[in-house]
């Protein structure tokens, strides 16, 4: 019966062709005997093989899959031992086994990482995912976390460790927190200290002197040196001091924690700061990148400057903090207002970090937060641009292959006038853009005034203001 049903038919081909059957049965009937040592009542041992033999027919260990008819032909006996009611765990499991604790925590991502690393050492084996609690596949709710899909609630891992039977299974999520709730359940509690004390280890270990963003992925950071950056002299002078205290801070314990607040409209620079800082912290200082807009609730906060902390000395990015530094009230727990400055307050000695902050509305930003030194080192406003703005055309033109003389770029912007105070580095990219577009390769004094502006009145008239539109 089994062997007909691991026969393969391939339409395409129109041929038939027969799988190494001998080899196919042994594995799975392998893969049986083991489950019948977990702590598994018999509808979940079942469950346990369907989806072990899909991941075997994934790898190409196996051409074909197995279903209820063909699971029918296996003999899967019940548990020897009927648990006692005192075993019976919250989370839904009973255990056979005398002697069983279960022990409930809250972890973060790293604690699958560490399991998946741990059975690569091949310290856990069988290493296996599985829904309980009548959960079917399509009703499993599951959470990104970086490129991983981690399932939030009524899931467990069967794991082999040290000998013996281990469940690791996740009971439910904690939005504040941004943990699973874990009960494990052994003989002992040996493996639930294993995860207690090695995950932070194993965090650090994996992630120090990396770029990372929000989700602690590494990320590949464009880095910068200070001539590629064009800034009016005031603005360049505050620069400068940063980057002086950022060298001095990296070997320097003395001041924990330092950093700004950037203060701007798009595109004059702001976020490239990071990018500078980044190309000059050592190899033991790590970069952590974190658009405010990934931050999705007061957990995903607490997380970030939780690993920041551990992975210190630390250069920590938020930008567009505005958005979640005006909120208090919005949600039932702590806003994210109050977990922003706890955060910021909560800083020990020994935790080294190196925030910085930007935002586009100041304004937006509560003020227990701008007007405290404790939480926001200095302020640097990225205003100004005028003075250097023909610096900028002539790297744009440049940079275009535009035919455009200092003498030219500079007659131009005297005709504008007062806007040329209003351009960013971006909007004067985009004036020299426009050149391109309109076939300006050698393009006139009047045809430069012409697309700055345009270029002007798409971004600072009345007309670009879309704020009243329904």
């Amino acid at each position: 019966m089994l062997a007909s049903l691991l026969f393969v038919t391939h339409v395409a081909t129109g041929r038939e062709e027969i799988m190494d059957i001998q080899n196919g049965i042994k594995r799975i009937r392998g893969f049986v005997e083991s489950v019948q040592t977990w702590a598994l009542d018999r509808r979940l041992r079942e469950e346990a093989l369907l989806v072990h033999t899909a991941k075997l027919v994934e790898s190409g260990s196996l051409r074909v899959g197995i279903n209820d008819s063909v699971l029918a032909q296996f003999e899967v006996a019940p548990v020897r031992n009927e648990a006692r009611e005192d075993q019976k765990l919250h989370c839904g499991w009973e255990i056979d086994d005398d002697n069983v604790t279960a022990s409930t925590g809250y972890y973060g991502v790293e604690a699958f990482n560490l399991l998946d690393d741990l059975t690569e050492r091949g310290e856990v084996r069988l290493k296996h995912l599985s829904r309980y609690n009548g959960c079917s596949r399509d009703s499993m709710q599951y959470r990104s976390v970086g490129n991983r899909q981690v399932p939030v609630e009524y899931t467990a891992y069967y794991l082999q460790w040290n000998g013996e039977s281990v469940l690791f299974a996740v009971t439910g999520f904690d939005e504040t927190r941004n943990h699973w709730q874990v009960t494990i359940a052994e003989r002992g509690d040996g493996f639930w200290k294993l995860m207690r004390d090695g995950m932070d280890d194993f965090f650090v270990r994996k992630h120090r002197g990396k770029f990372l963003d929000h989700a602690m992925n590494e990320m590949v950071v464009k880095t910068y040196r200070r001539d590629d950056l064009i800034y009016p002299p005031d603005l360049s002078r505050k620069v400068d001091q940063l980057f002086a205290a950022f060298s001095r801070w990296l070997v320097d314990p003395r001041v924990p924690r330092w950093g700004a607040l950037l203060i701007g409209s798009p595109g004059t620079g702001k976020t490239t700061v990071g990018g500078l800082l980044a190309g000059m912290k050592s190899d033991e200082c790590t970069f952590v990148y974190a658009p405010a807009a990934d931050i999705d609730q007061p957990g995903t906060l607490v997380e970030i400057f939780r690993h920041a902390k551990l992975l210190s000395p630390c250069v920590l990015q938020i930008d567009d903090v505005d958005l979640i530094s005006r909120d208090r009230g919005y949600y039932e727990g702590p806003s994210m207002t109050s977990v922003l400055m706890e955060q910021l307050d909560g800083l020990s000695a020994e935790t080294r970090l190196f925030v910085i902050l930007t935002t586009n509305d100041a304004q937006a930003i509560d003020k227990a937060i701008v007007k405290r030194a404790g939480r926001v080192s200095n302020k640097i406003v990225f205003t100004g641009f005028g003075p250097c703005l023909p610096e900028l055309l002539l790297r744009g033109a440049r940079s275009l292959g535009i035919a455009l003389c200092e003498t030219d770029i500079r007659a131009a912007v005297t005709e504008i006038g007062e806007m040329a105070n209003a351009f960013s580095p971006d909007e004067a990219r985009n004036a020299c853009e426009r050149l391109v577009l309109a076939g300006e390769e050698t393009p006139s004094v009047s045809s430069l005034t012409a697309a700055l502006k345009d270029t002007f009145h798409a971004f600072h008239s009345k007309d670009a203001d879309v704020t009243h539109l329904d």
